[in-house]
């Protein structure tokens, strides 16, 4: 790891008119670089600052996702469903390790909507396959199985597909506004 120096880089001694010394000059390039992999004594980057936002998807029975994530950890997952009529259908997830070329297995994330509508959030590891979810409904079933261990391509997903298992019928959706945790390189 990098070594954070802010005292080699006051105001007074990068003044106007002082020569940078090569003391300076090292901090000045390995500052950022300290910042980025979290150095001891080094400013935190505020959550605001990065760009997570991978997508905003609706799908039913058909399926909806995203490649390019590089190798990012893991993703939150907002999640409304809409379900009026029609039975329990299970929120599916499918992933791949080279770009949405082959896929893997649909497979259950641990969310089901019943006959009703609801909302939840879901951590998903895009690495270790870790699966947790947290539902908020009002008197609608709307399950959740706690953690479930998804089944993950070999070093990783770098895409990922979304549907619901079945068809949700005429007007009924599922929702999903994903943020990325880790980084996208």
């Amino acid at each position: 790891m990098t070594t954070y120096n802010a005292s080699t880089v006051s105001d007074t001694a990068i003044a106007s008119g002082k020569p940078i010394t090569l003391q300076q000059g090292r901090a000045l390039r390995d500052n950022p670089i300290a910042i980025t992999e979290g150095a001891s004594g080094a400013p935190q980057i505020v959550g605001k600052a990065l760009d997570l936002f991978l997508g905003n998807f609706t799908f039913t029975d058909t399926e909806a996702g995203l490649s390019g994530l590089g190798s990012l950890d893991g993703m939150m997952v907002l999640v409304n469903s809409v379900n009026s009529g029609s039975s329990a259908r299970n929120m599916q997830i499918r992933m791949s390790n080279d770009g949405g070329t082959t896929w893997g297995s649909w497979q259950n994330t641990g969310l089901s909507n019943g006959n009703g509508n609801g909302q939840g959030i879901m951590f998903i590891g895009l690495k270790s396959g870790l699966s947790m979810s947290v539902t908020d409904s009002a008197s609608v079933t709307y399950i959740s199985n706690g953690w479930v261990t998804l089944t993950v391509p070999s070093g990783g997903a770098d895409a990922f597909q979304f549907r619901a298992s079945g068809s949700l019928g005429g007007g009924n959706y599922y929702r999903a506004i994903c943020l990325g945790i880790g980084t996208l390189s």
